[in-house]
């Protein structure tokens, strides 16, 4: 192939086009990448005007999270010393959790959703196969939250949990879901 690597591309190129437009281009990559490996790896072919939604949505919450006003993110100190705290105005807070029942392979999974009222928006529970490991059930946890509130059409969100990897792998200290799998 000859030419240059995808990360020296982009770092060339935030020297030549806007930020705005540099984040743009990273979700549209981003949404393009995950359609492929849902191709690849589940054989689900993608709407084309579906991904061209998707990213407009993700940049769309992607700026009212990080607006002026948009830091939507407790820090860990301010989450241990006061409790339960509802998320400030405009963001969602998604409380989710795992149980196990070893004897029966189950794993029970609960998310809630409340906005800045501490008001719930959505809740829900399902049951699954519990398939060994208490980290991949908080993980598939967290994922269907997400998937909760993206039915909810719920944005700008705060993911709470009492999973330490989980807490890691959401805020970028673990490296990927292939670590817990």
């Amino acid at each position: 192939m000859g030419g240059p690597d995808l990360l020296t591309v982009f770092h060339d190129l935030t020297k030549k086009i806007s930020k705005i437009d540099f984040e743009l281009m990273t979700i549209i990559c981003w949404t393009i990448w995950k359609a492929r490996n849902k191709y690849l790896f589940e054989a689900k072919k993608s709407d084309p005007h579906m991904l061209v939604i998707t990213a407009g949505a993700l940049m769309e919450a992607y700026q009212k999270v990080k607006g002026p006003e948009g830091k939507c993110r407790a820090t860990k100190e301010e989450s241990k010393t006061r409790g339960w705290q509802p998320p400030q105005q405009n963001c969602f807070k998604v409380n989710v959790d795992a149980t196990i029942s070893n004897d029966k392979q189950l794993s029970g999974l609960g998310v809630v959703i409340r906005d800045s009222t501490g008001k719930s928006i959505a809740a829900a529970i399902k049951t699954t196969k519990f398939h060994g490991d208490v980290a991949y059930a908080e993980e598939e946890t967290a994922s269907w939250g997400f998937q909760v509130a993206k039915n909810a059409g719920l944005v700008a969100l705060i993911i709470e949990t009492d999973s330490q990897m989980m807490a890691d792998l959401i805020n970028n200290r673990r490296g990927s879901k292939n670590e817990i799998f």
